[in-house]
């Protein structure tokens, strides 16, 4: 049956069983219902499960929804609201009231109507459909109805109780309008809670990665077209987890329309605020002020409280967004310029050198060795604390800012080398490849070295051995033009695919089933778990050897993966 398929709505019981008993004459609000919500929470979905209720009842549903387009045509509403019934105005007694309904539907002489006369005009259209059949008025966005149709539809609200007709509309939270002066009675949709949104994202995608399910649950904080639009707007390596997410999430067209209307409609200082806020979500409210450099003040974020978009907190000097995937928007309806600028005010107050290297780093337009530098060893020592992800992400961008070739393709070695630590490791071969790309551009100049060899041959140690540490050795060899160390000791040496070309010995008793290194003038020796002590040489033949290997001195960037054995 249509309603019943209308009205599968995932966590919504409470407000379809208001819906069935303002359907059904027994409401205890009366015969109208203001839903109230933020955009794509859902309330647009609930008028079209009370609209097939109402259908398979036997009721006559006339529907109308505000548009800002047409907000200053007068009574273009309520054309919308009763032209199915533009061949029922001649049953009306009053000569003038046929004269009246007649002129709403033509528009173009509309405009000089008297509301008063068109709304007892309109009430007495509605009573005589009514008594024939009872209807149902359905009024989407009323904040955006034009000010003649909310006079004439505040006029009919207050007088429903004597008629057979109902009415159920919906507005956004904190949008006023003229018809907010009919205070009808109101309920709340709220986001859907924990297990609903969970329920409604599994169901249309169940095949998204674990890692990236979570983001978009808590972005989406339980708005459903959130949830429904997000993942449609990611790529298909996004949605498996094999290429990570940006930090603020693509929205698709509908959904960045559904919250422009929104943000557009803020004064000029709460755009502002906002965008630096969204810029720097770990703010207080105390260095956002700061970071507007006296062109606005916290007072200007009270449109978007009041509009729901933000929730404050002044004990802890904090502020949120609601739902957080607004931040997105936010971003994408600002200008370039716009976000230059004030990443540009964030790395002045900055106080640590993370956040001030990243904000130099997005107000720049174009390469810049200074701020690559300072990005990228910022992020080093990020890593170091544990913030591998983040690091690779930095080293990138880093990398974009490089001037020189050479720069630019160390940066991508780095930074495909952390990502084997923080993974995904699809991500790994992607860097490289844009490495040998930054390689190739200084075959220009004749100063490469043997190093796209070495990102062939790394690529290929990933793709077919999984040895990361060793391709990166093989990379950072070829980019900075080292000859490759000898071997340790002297003695029967064999090739080992696994040890970046290197020589190898047989090991001494203590290698065991480890590979083992040591670094040069080192008397300490390294040893871990390692394939290449069961693969053989090219050349050799006999039972399969350990090795013991040379490797370069090691980065004071990275801590070693190897671990002590003496």
């Amino acid at each position: 049956m249509r309603s019943r398929v209308a009205v599968n709505l995932l966590g919504r019981t409470g407000e379809l069983d208001l819906i069935e008993a303002l359907l059904a004459g027994r409401s205890p609000t009366g015969p109208c219902l203001l839903l109230r919500g933020e955009p794509g929470v859902g309330k647009t979905a609930l008028l079209d499960a009370a609209a097939a209720r109402a259908e398979a009842a036997g009721l006559r549903v006339l529907r109308a929804s505000g548009a800002q387009s047409e907000a200053e045509v007068s009574f273009s509403a309520l054309h919308q609201l009763l032209y199915p019934l533009r061949e029922r105005g001649d049953r009306l007694a009053a000569g003038d009231q046929r004269e009246v309904v007649s002129q709403v539907f033509d528009l173009a002489q509309a405009g000089s109507l008297d509301a008063l006369v068109v709304s007892t005009a309109v009430l007495a259209l509605l009573g005589e459909v009514g008594a024939e059949r009872r209807v149902l008025l359905v009024v989407d966005d009323v904040q955006w109805l034009d000010r003649a149709s909310a006079k004439v539809l505040g006029f009919v609200a207050r007088r429903l109780a004597d008629i057979p007709v109902v009415l159920l509309a919906t507005a956004r939270t904190g949008a006023a309008s003229v018809f907010d002066a009919v205070r009808l009675p109101e309920q709340d949709v709220a986001p859907l809670d924990e297990e609903a949104a969970a329920t409604l994202l599994d169901t249309r995608q169940p095949d998204l990665a674990p890692s990236v399910r979570r983001r978009l649950l808590e972005e989406a904080a339980g708005n459903p077209l959130a949830l429904r639009e997000v993942p449609v707007a990611l790529t298909d390596r996004q949605r498996r987890g094999q290429d990570s997410l940006a930090a603020f999430l693509p929205l698709s067209g509908r959904l960045e329309a559904a919250f422009a209307s929104a943000i557009e409609h803020l004064p000029a200082p709460t755009r502002h605020l906002l965008l630096l806020a969204t810029l720097q979500p770990d703010a207080s409210l105390a260095a956002i002020r700061t970071a507007a450099q006296g062109n606005a003040d916290v007072d200007d974020l009270d449109p978007a409280r009041k509009a729901g978009m933000i929730v404050s907190d002044p004990a802890a000097s904090r502020m949120s967004f609601r739902p957080p995937l607004i931040r997105s928007a936010i971003v994408q309806l600002s200008s370039p310029a716009e976000r230059r600028g004030a990443h540009h005010t964030l790395a002045e107050v900055a106080n640590e050198p993370r956040s001030r290297a990243w904000h130099l780093a997005e107000a720049a337009t174009g390469p810049d060795e200074t701020v690559a530098c300072a990005l990228e060893q910022a992020f080093l020592a990020e890593f170091r604390r544990g913030g591998a992800s983040a690091a690779v992400t930095a080293l990138v961008r880093a990398a974009e800012l490089s001037p020189q070739s050479a720069d630019r393709s160390r940066r991508l070695i780095e930074a495909a080398y952390l990502a084997s630590s923080a993974g995904p490791l699809d991500q790994v071969p992607q860097l490289l490849a844009d490495a040998r790309k930054a390689d190739d551009a200084r075959s220009v100049s004749g100063t490469r070295s043997g190093s796209v060899f070495a990102a062939a041959t790394a690529v290929y140690l990933l793709n077919a051995e999984g040895d990361v540490d060793g391709a990166y050795r093989l990379l950072t060899r070829g980019s900075t033009t080292r000859t490759p160390p000898g071997p340790l000791a002297s003695g029967s040496t064999t090739y080992c695919p696994r040890c970046c070309s290197s020589a190898c010995t047989p090991p001494g008793p203590s290698s065991g089933t480890c590979c083992e290194m040591r670094w040069p003038g080192s008397t300490r020796t390294w040893r871990r778990p390692c394939g290449c002590a069961t693969k053989r040489s090219p050349t050799e033949t006999g039972p399969p050897r350990r090795c013991v290997r040379a490797s370069p001195a090691p980065s004071p960037r990275y801590p070693p993966t190897w671990h002590p054995s003496g």
